[in-house]
């Protein structure tokens, strides 16, 4: 995910503006992920979630 995008999801999880901090963990993350390895499935029993999927999921601990 490309910082822009990594920006939008926070922002939008977090019904506020795009905030640097997130758009710079996620130009860090673009970079050093790019894949994932078939075994975070098979020890979390699911598949693998964005940091989109994250951020919406767990917006409200950071309200």
């Amino acid at each position: 995910m490309a910082g822009d995008e990594a920006a939008a999801a926070g922002a939008g999880a977090l019904g506020g503006e795009s905030d640097d901090r997130v758009r710079a963990l996620g130009d860090g993350l673009g970079a050093a992920v790019t894949r994932v390895s078939p075994d975070v499935e098979q020890v979390l029993g699911r598949p693998p979630r964005t940091f989109a999927e994250w951020a919406a999921r767990n917006a409200a601990a950071f309200t």
